[in-house]
């Protein structure tokens, strides 16, 4: 349908079928970029490019670094709602030197306790000594909860690589159709944009001005 458009209705000759090929396929990741399916527009344009249409070689490329910085945007906003979710769940130093005083209080306490019972054995009175502090009633569950909640901010750590790794891959992606979009069209003004961008983004900012 395009070959019969482009050469009969339109009038171009020299349009291959391979040609129409590729133009189906770019028009078609056009379209999804545009709906904003990623995935499937930089499949589109991957299937695009294995047709090797010189012609259009430039202008896929230029197309997909668009689809793999959006994929990257889309990564980042993960990235940092998980860093915002992280944050929220570790106490400020201040509360973890004050719990880890109260620790030590606790300890002291309980010793000196142990001391004191041992040796008064045979008292028939408890001595004040005695009497469990109201910190070290607080401190031993609040001291259980911080190792709970530091594992589980082990694992959240060790999500938040995983999603950098994702967002630094779909950067890198971006940057090298960029830049192959610039030696393909070297008189291309917004293909030089587009990579200085993505540097920035990548803070190679020496290299994005």
């Amino acid at each position: 349908k395009v070959h019969r458009i482009l050469t009969r209705h339109m009038g171009l000759s020299g349009v291959t079928l391979q040609m129409c090929d590729c133009l189906k396929l770019k028009y078609k990741g056009t379209g999804y970029l545009e709906a904003e399916k990623i995935r499937p527009a930089i499949q589109a344009y991957n299937r695009a490019l294995e047709l090797h249409v010189p012609s259009q070689t430039g202008v896929i490329l230029f197309m997909r670094a668009a689809a793999h910085a959006a994929l990257a945007a889309s990564q980042r906003t993960v990235l940092q709602d998980m860093v915002q979710e992280l944050s929220e769940t570790v106490p400020p130093s201040s509360t973890v030197r004050t719990l880890y005083t109260l620790a030590m209080m606790t300890t002291q306490t309980s010793a000196t306790v142990g001391g004191e019972s041992s040796s008064s054995s045979s008292s028939s009175f408890p001595t004040s000594s005695t009497t469990a502090s109201p910190s070290s009633s607080l401190t031993i569950p609040l001291l259980r909860r911080l190792v709970k909640d530091g594992k589980s901010q082990e694992t959240q750590l060790g999500r938040i690589q995983y999603w950098h790794g994702l967002y630094q891959h779909a950067l890198m992606k971006a940057l090298d159709d960029a830049l192959g979009a610039t030696r393909a069209l070297p008189g291309y003004a917004p293909a030089y944009e587009r990579a200085g961008s993505i540097l920035s983004d990548l803070w190679r900012l020496d290299e994005s001005r």
